[in-house]
């Protein structure tokens, strides 16, 4: 999944909401998504991404303009992954 967000150009909505990502999984889909510019809408809701996984991900949201929703919650995340993400947008 992380390979294919790379190239693809018509993806616009991703949710996978309740999916055991993970924090690999999460490092993995913010190298990917470094390079997708047509992601709109990120549903990553309960997968399980604690503080380390979001921070991953924070590093991939910065400049990005075409994201217009991100869906983090229940990733038992406290201040510094919410603050990781607040700085990156």
């Amino acid at each position: 999944l992380a390979e294919s967000l790379t190239s693809n150009g018509c993806l616009q909505r991703l949710v996978l909401r309740a999916n055991c990502i993970g924090v690999l999984g999460a490092e993995a889909m913010a190298q990917s998504l470094r390079r997708n510019r047509w992601l709109q809408e990120l549903d990553l809701h309960g997968c399980n991404m604690g503080n380390q996984g979001v921070q991953a991900l924070a590093t991939c949201l910065t400049n990005r303009s075409s994201l217009r929703s991100l869906h983090l919650g229940a990733n038992g995340i406290d201040d510094r992954g919410a603050k990781a993400v607040a700085q990156s947008l």
